[in-house]
């Protein structure tokens, strides 16, 4: 295990935090997949992929929502108005499988990276359980 995905580790151990260690993708970074119960959608579950030169990480939430064709333009104009809205995350559609996905990045040092994996993980959590009703409208309307 990198030892930034030790680190965050460590700190979920701590505050009972529940994850999966998902093991290395073939590229040698580390996954990690954590769950948090939402207000607005049943469940976030975090992905974490943490670089192998242990100075950064990219955090997914994957099928956020699934659209149909028909409802790809409205919901493409709702991701782009969330875009403006909302700091250090960004909202993309797929095209492959006609879902919702967030992004964010993360960079940090040796000494912090717990703290901001946390608060990266808490600030995707709200963010997404904020937007998923807004994302829900757009799908509808």
């Amino acid at each position: 295990m990198l030892s930034s995905t030790r680190a965050f580790t460590e700190l979920l151990d701590a505050r009972n935090f529940s994850y999966r260690d998902l093991g290395p993708t073939s590229s040698g970074r580390d996954t990690l997949s954590v769950g948090i119960g939402g207000k607005n959608m049943s469940g976030v579950t975090i992905r974490f992929f943490f670089d192998t030169d242990c100075h950064g990480a990219s955090l997914r939430v994957f099928d956020i929502l699934k659209f149909t064709d028909e409802q790809r333009p409205k919901i493409l104009e709702t991701i782009n108005k969330l875009n403006q809205d909302y700091r250090f995350v960004k909202f993309c559609a797929q095209d492959d499988d006609n879902t919702v996905q967030m992004e964010m990045d993360l960079i940090f040092r040796d000494n912090d990276v717990a703290e901001i994996c946390e608060e990266a993980m808490v600030r995707a959590y709200q963010i997404c359980d904020d937007a998923y009703p807004t994302l829900m409208k757009a799908r509808w309307s």
